[in-house]
């Protein structure tokens, strides 16, 4: 799973406790918000979650790997949404869930 602007990871460490979830890779701009992130990933013994900061206009996402996509919250605040969408749309699988709240 791949989690655009996930700030302290909350959402995404509920979802790596799960077995189906081999790699959550949780991206936002805020050092700080991915550190508590991580840090709440390491108290609960979560190696299956990854954190990268990011600049939306520069992030570079694999090709055809992620099945699931997340923006909980944070797809409205990027300027160029069609431009990021493009970018996670080629790097979703055939069958993959984007999932915006």
């Amino acid at each position: 799973m791949l989690s655009h602007g996930s700030g302290v990871c909350s959402h995404e460490t509920v979802f790596a406790g799960y077995k189906c979830f081999s790699e959550i890779l949780c991206v936002d701009f805020s050092e700080k918000l991915l550190a508590v992130g991580e840090k709440t990933a390491s108290l609960k013994g979560l190696s299956n979650m990854k954190f990268q900061v990011f600049e939306v206009n520069t992030i570079t996402i694999q090709k055809n790997y992620y099945d699931i996509v997340l923006f909980h919250s944070s797809l409205h605040p990027f300027k160029n949404v069609g431009k990021l969408l493009e970018k996670v749309f080629s790097g979703m699988q055939e069958n993959g869930l984007l999932n915006y709240k």
